[in-house]
């Protein structure tokens, strides 16, 4: 009977473990099987909701609102500098607690900032807004209200420090300076370089790998695994077979001839009686 090396290479220890082993496989599978989908039913799902900021950096040599700090300009050295600045205005700690008296007594401050990150869109100037909730309607209003809340707050900063520039304006010798009637719309709340650009949509589905894909992943998976324990379960059932066509048991050995040596007593006595039996009858 030819028995396969267990170092055999190729598939076919694993082909042979999956034959005679089907149970097996499947048993371990199904459980992974299960087991995945227990977690997708327990499981708290994160919806990502996206909006957009328009950044519009005015030219370095624009001398059309100097004096106002908020206002974004263009960078000589760094292009992205621009839009890196912009992103930290927007995402400020003043926007925040006022998107969290929006959003109601759940929220504070601290949670929003937790769940909203403000990320320049590469090679863009377009700020993406993300905010996480476990909710796709929810997620898409913590998105709009802290975009709102974001360009309301910088909006008010602005026409805050507009009306001092344009007193100075007024009270300079000569003609009116052309700038005050754009500093003007500034306190009236116009932004020169943030703007909405898209509102935040209702995500269709959960952050995360599509649910076809996990599962999918647990089936081959649990097939690797389930081959794995096949294949164990197929070695150690050869090696016992191999132990008992040898005659050797898995707790011990005995011996070829069958029958166990006598005890050194019974010999003893075998050996007197050899001698009385040799004796000379009278």
């Amino acid at each position: 009977m030819h028995t396969p090396a267990l170092g055999e290479g190729g598939f076919v220890p694993y082909a042979q473990a999956i034959r005679g082993h089907p149970w097996i496989v499947a048993l371990v599978t199904l459980t992974a099987m299960v087991g995945a989908g227990v977690w997708l039913l327990v499981r708290t799902p994160t919806y990502t909701a996206t909006s957009e900021i328009l950044v519009s950096p005015l030219s370095f040599g624009d001398t059309t609102y100097v004096g106002l700090p908020g206002v974004i300009r263009e960078s000589t050295g760094d292009p992205t500098r621009a839009v890196q600045t912009a992103a930290a205005m927007i995402g400020s700690a003043s926007a925040a607690a006022l998107a969290a008296r929006r959003l109601g007594t759940d929220w504070n401050a601290g949670r929003v900032r937790a769940s909203v990150t403000v990320t320049p869109l590469g090679g863009t100037n377009v700020l993406a807004v993300a905010a996480t909730a476990n909710e796709a309607g929810r997620a898409a209003r913590v998105a709009d209200t802290f975009t709102q809340a974001a360009l309301e707050e910088h909006r008010q900063a602005l026409a805050q420090q507009a009306p001092a520039l344009i007193a100075g304006l007024e009270s300079a010798p000569g003609p009116p300076s052309p700038r005050i009637g754009s500093l003007q719309a500034v306190s009236h709340g116009m932004d020169p370089t943030f703007s909405l650009l898209n509102a935040a949509t209702r995500p269709s589905s959960p952050t995360g790998r599509p649910l076809w894909r996990i599962l999918s992943t647990t089936l081959f998976a649990g097939l690797i695994l389930g081959t794995g324990v096949a294949l164990l379960s197929d070695r150690a059932m050869r090696r016992l077979r191999t132990r008992n066509e040898l005659g050797e048991a898995p707790g011990g050995s005995s011996s070829a001839g069958g029958a166990d040596p006598p005890e050194p007593a019974e010999r003893a006595d075998q050996a007197a009686a050899g001698v009385v039996r040799k004796l000379p009858r009278p």
